[in-house]
């Protein structure tokens, strides 16, 4: 459980941004995914992960990836 907390901890940062959060969620779906994670636990989590996601307003958090100068469309390829 150690990612999400630091996830927590990224998240609630001063001088959070848009950009930040998307990548935080895709980072915790990819270390949720790993095969050697108890499935149950990454179950759960990738399911919340899943509902989050499905709730936000996905193209701002999109182009907010896009728009970052040091990223643009790395993070899709």
């Amino acid at each position: 459980l150690e990612p999400l907390t630091i996830a927590a901890n990224i998240l609630q940062g001063r001088y959070m941004r848009l950009n930040i959060t998307a990548l935080c969620l895709k980072n915790l779906y990819c270390i949720f995914w790993d095969v050697k994670m108890d499935s149950k636990i990454s179950t759960a989590v990738q399911v919340s992960l899943e509902k989050c996601w499905a709730e936000a307003d996905q193209d701002v958090f999109i182009c907010a990836v896009v728009l970052n100068p040091f990223l643009h469309m790395s993070c899709f390829s």
